[in-house]
């Protein structure tokens, strides 16, 4: 093969579609790392387990992104889907709000889509929400705030997307 061929992969999506070899190489996620089977359990048990997802950050001005494409894959596979952003009203047809602590009723899971540097005020938010889990997606890890998570009993997912392990169980 040649050297274009061979530095080409696949994008954090699961579509198929390839990085080109004169493009930037993206940083290496959690898909490069091998998935201890731990980690596939909390995977497997909060998606099959819970069905309400509070996205934190959630984005509907570019729906290229995935605080958006990745939300709004699992709400067309039957989860409840509860759009948290202080600049929107609404998002896939639900009231926004503007912090976890705003949200009526429980969530299962707060998915959150910020810098790994912002991370932590949001799973303090989580964890007296009463969350069952924290899901960090891709390029985001935080080890300090996945410690307050995990002592006070929630699952804990960082460095994976959702869709793409929601792909990978069917």
């Amino acid at each position: 093969t040649s050297v274009a061929a061979s530095s080409r992969r696949n994008c954090c999506r699961g579509c198929g579609y390839r990085w080109m070899s004169f493009w930037p190489t993206p940083e290496p996620s959690g898909y490069n790392r091998p998935m201890n089977d731990d980690l596939q359990t909390t995977i497997h048990h909060i998606l099959t387990a819970y069905h309400t997802f509070a996205v934190v950050g959630f984005s509907d001005r570019d729906r290229r992104k995935a605080a958006f494409y990745a939300p709004a894959y699992l709400k067309g596979h039957g989860y409840t889907v509860i759009p948290v952003n202080p600049r929107l009203e609404t998002g896939l047809n639900r009231p926004a709000y503007p912090a976890l602590a705003d949200v009526p009723g429980p969530f299962d899971v707060a998915l959150i889509y910020a810098a790994s540097e912002r991370v932590g005020p949001f799973v303090d938010q989580a964890i007296a929400a009463g969350a069952k889990a924290v899901w960090l997606p891709i390029g985001v890890v935080d080890e300090a705030a996945a410690e307050r998570a995990r002592a006070a009993g929630l699952l804990v997912v960082m460095d994976r997307c959702p869709m793409v392990e929601h792909k990978h169980m069917a």
